[in-house]
């Protein structure tokens, strides 16, 4: 995976959880790429989308494409990332994003959202890794530990899905605890 980074530009290609992005500089996360390589590229494709500043939730970008915005200034908020092809059950996708005031936040995985909604928040840095199911993997990769407990984090206000009938009138509000990952954004 490879991220565009405020006023670096794209940065170099990283792998297997290695943290992609800036700590502790204050730089907005604005495009990024992932790809398969090896046996991988062989068994699936990776499809991603974020939710781009003043943009909201862009299209799906896969195997490579720019996902986001370049020369417009723009932050990305928030990542989904999955995997589709004939084995994609055989693997779970897991990736976590460093967000501007909360740091690292929770693992997420085969598409739930990572990062902020309705909160202004830009993305830093982010980390990915595929794993076969049933194996585990380091959550501390490169020593990094989370400092939140969920994944995505929403404002009240957010809308998370902006195709829900009645989305307006919202009579309850809810979150589950996932086993590995904590507690995930109100919904």
């Amino acid at each position: 995976y490879q991220v565009h980074v405020q006023s670096y530009g794209w940065m170099e290609w990283k792998q297997n959880g290695t943290a992609a992005g800036t700590s502790g500089k204050a730089k907005r996360l604005e495009a990024i790429r992932i790809r398969l390589t090896g046996e991988m590229a062989n068994k699936f494709d990776v499809y991603y989308r974020v939710h781009a500043q003043s943009y909201g939730w862009l299209d799906w970008a896969k195997n490579g494409e720019g996902a986001g915005t370049q020369g417009k200034a723009k932050r990305l908020e928030a990542i989904k990332i999955q995997l589709t092809g004939a084995d994609k059950d055989k693997y779970n996708v897991y990736y976590r994003v460093h967000a501007q005031s909360y740091g690292w936040l929770a693992w997420a995985a085969n598409g739930a959202p990572a990062g902020t909604a309705g909160l202004s928040k830009r993305l830093e840095a982010i980390q990915i890794v595929i794993v076969k199911k049933g194996e585990s993997f380091n959550h501390a990769i490169g020593n990094i530990q989370s400092a939140r407990g969920e994944a995505y984090i929403a404002s009240s206000t957010a809308n998370a899905n902006p195709v829900v009938a009645g989305e307006n009138n919202v009579n309850v509000e809810y979150r589950t605890h996932v086993q590995s990952f904590g507690w995930q954004g109100w919904k």
